[in-house]
């Protein structure tokens, strides 16, 4: 537990700064820069572990830490304010809850893999290209003013 606490301390520092970026250029491009950033170190973190040395793994937890808070905010902002005043709360408890379902789902999955293959490496880079995949399709997919639903707003109750 104490060789990932580096991957902790960005976090706090991180979270302010996406804040102020999801405030000013919507969640499409923080959440976009979080994916990337998150693939790109688990993915390294993954052929990394292939050399034992925390040395090399250290600057890429780091990274890792950097990308978390822009996993977190820019969803739960584009999903609060596409809702109404009075569904706010409820809106970011569902977020909430379908991004604590997700990592459970992920565990359960990787930890078959992990079983099957026998290698963490395998594991993280898994993840790693699978977490590039979705920053390509947000890329493209994701609406460039950071808004959900129907094009006319007043659907949204």
């Amino acid at each position: 537990g104490l060789a990932l606490l580096p991957a902790m301390i960005p976090i706090p520092f991180m979270a302010v700064i996406c804040g102020k970026l999801t405030d000013r250029y919507g969640p499409r491009y923080p959440s976009i820069l979080g994916l990337m950033l998150g693939g790109i170190a688990i993915t390294l973190i993954g052929f990394l572990t292939e050399f034992r040395h925390y040395e090399f793994i250290l600057p890429v937890l780091v990274l890792y830490g950097f990308s978390q808070p822009f996993l977190y905010t820019p969803p739960r902002v584009a999903v609060t304010n596409s809702v109404s005043d009075e569904k706010q709360g409820q809106a970011s408890g569902i977020v909430s809850t379908a991004q604590m379902i997700g990592a459970t789902m992920s565990v359960a999955v990787l930890s078959v893999v992990i079983t099957e293959f026998d290698s963490f490496m395998i594991v993280f880079i898994i993840t790693g290209v699978f977490a590039l995949i979705v920053t390509l399709l947000g890329w493209f997919y994701l609406d460039p003013e950071g808004k959900l639903g129907r094009k006319n707003s007043s659907n949204l109750n």
